[in-house]
């Protein structure tokens, strides 16, 4: 996984465990969102993630919901946390 400093930086204050964005990167689902990719989880996503990870991490489902990333050529941007609906950011 590629990230620039701003993404570590963003993905250490906002306590982001490393596991999550592999998750996000590998079951994620994407639209375009300002020139970039926006992966976040969406139903089947977060099923196949919690199938990975198996039941005695399935206390990460809710932590996978509310994440989000920003990716850019396979580089990782920013991560961050929802604090409303995806789709009513869409410009």
């Amino acid at each position: 996984m590629n990230t620039t400093k701003h993404a570590d930086s963003r993905i250490e204050q906002r306590s982001i465990p490393s596991v999550v964005i592999d998750l996000i990167l590998d079951f994620g689902a994407t639209e375009h969102h300002r020139g970039c990719e926006k992966l976040w989880l969406d139903k089947k996503g977060l099923r196949q993630a919690k199938k990975y990870l198996g039941k005695p991490h399935q206390s990460y489902a809710q932590l996978l919901k509310d994440i989000y990333l920003i990716v850019d050529d396979g580089t990782v941007i920013t991560a961050a946390r929802r604090d409303r609906h995806h789709k009513r950011d869409r410009h």
